[in-house]
């Protein structure tokens, strides 16, 4: 993963392994704080806490701070981009604070059916709160990171497709690169792009295309 991004980054023209940034103490200390809130309030029977705004808090500002470049101007494609990701990054973190709560409420009782006392619980508990908030969240931290920068560079290559069409298509033997808004990208069948590989206008190829070991021009 740490490879990913060996290559300099079409922002800051430098290489940065977003995979290798560790959780911020400052989130990890938060994290300690609303999973002791979080466990105290269900074993009451009364679930609360700000789990779900810490965790989308933690992952929404990694992506932000990962996808670089946005102007004032939220109108342009970076800021639809970024707008796009947030939200579903928010929506990750809804869906995990809901699966959190639901193995949480599971383990009030033991594997008899029985209420567990508070001792047990916590222990039971707080194996799942750190499988959650610690080698779960590390990895969407990272993975947070990752994305913001694939879809910034996306959204580059998108923008510049009409003077350097660098979106690119490999089939089996085949060796071609699609300009954009190209039938390949709309799920159209590997043998159907085969066929229409043969007429395509060279403005529309931009190489030379193999078929069965033989060139195409």
């Amino acid at each position: 993963m740490d490879e990913m991004y060996a290559d300099a980054c079409p922002r800051c023209n430098s290489r940065h392994p977003a995979a290798l940034e560790p959780l911020p103490k400052s989130y990890q200390d938060n994290f300690r704080v609303e999973v002791e809130r979080l466990l105290e309030s269900v074993f009451a029977g009364n679930p609360s806490g700000n789990m779900l705004a810490a965790t989308g808090k933690a992952l929404t500002e990694r992506v932000a701070q990962a996808y670089t470049g946005v102007t004032d101007d939220f109108t342009t494609p970076d800021a639809a981009m970024l707008v796009h990701l947030i939200r579903d990054t928010w929506q990750l973190a809804a869906a995990k604070s809901y699966r959190q709560l639901r193995d949480l409420t599971l383990a009030l009782t033991n594997e008899n059916g029985k209420l567990r006392e508070w001792s047990d619980f916590k222990e039971v508990a707080g194996k799942i709160c750190e499988q959650y908030n610690s080698t779960w969240l590390q990895t969407e931290y990272n993975f947070a990171a990752i994305s913001a920068q694939t879809a910034a560079r996306r959204t580059k290559l998108e923008k510049e497709a009409d003077i350097i069409p660098n979106l690119q298509a490999s089939l089996a033997q085949i060796g071609v690169i699609f300009p954009q808004n190209h039938p390949y990208y709309s799920g159209v069948p590997r043998a159907e792009i085969r066929k229409s590989i043969l007429y395509l206008p060279p403005e529309n190829t931009y190489q030379a295309v193999k078929i069965g070991g033989h060139k195409v021009e």
